[in-house]
């Protein structure tokens, strides 16, 4: 991938409704997210492009995001099965399946991911309190993401 390929990709995911994007191969690694929580520093790839950096590893460097801390690390992490929107509810007018310090059930519906229109419920695997939720309401998710923490 070149640096001309590297800035048309950056004005393409900056005109769609994409908010993240990963691409590796054995020469590069190119992590871009929209999302202004993420994590990554202030100075965005587009920037940078535009103010001609020459070394691309310098670019893609500072737009990884750092890993979020987490401080307390106990319980059942309950994990995203597939890439999709994250739901916290069955629609938008219904409460939230779970909040923070609810008692949840094992079995019990905690969110709903949709994935190509296909809305798939995240079952509870564990007994306990929800102790933290990490994404928010139509947040995009990665397969394997912590979403709750039970304790």
């Amino acid at each position: 991938m070149n640096f001309s390929e590297i800035k048309e990709l950056i004005n393409i995911i900056d005109k769609s409704s994409l908010t993240e994007i990963e691409l590796k191969n054995s020469a590069i690694y190119l992590r871009m997210n929209k999302n202004k929580t993420a994590g990554t520093e202030k100075i965005s790839v587009k920037e940078n492009l535009e103010n001609n950096f020459s070394d691309i590893s310098d670019i893609i460097e500072k737009e990884i995001p750092k890993p979020q801390e987490i401080t307390k690390t106990e319980g059942f992490f309950v994990k995203s099965p597939i890439v999709g929107t994250f739901y916290a509810a069955a629609s938008p007018d219904k409460p939230p399946f779970v909040s923070v310090g609810d008692i949840v059930k094992k079995g019990q519906v905690l969110c709903i991911i949709e994935a190509m229109k296909v809305m798939n419920e995240v079952l509870c695997e564990q007994e306990g309190r929800i102790e933290q939720i990490y994404v928010k309401n139509e947040d995009m998710v990665e397969y394997d993401q912590n979403l709750f923490r039970i304790v």
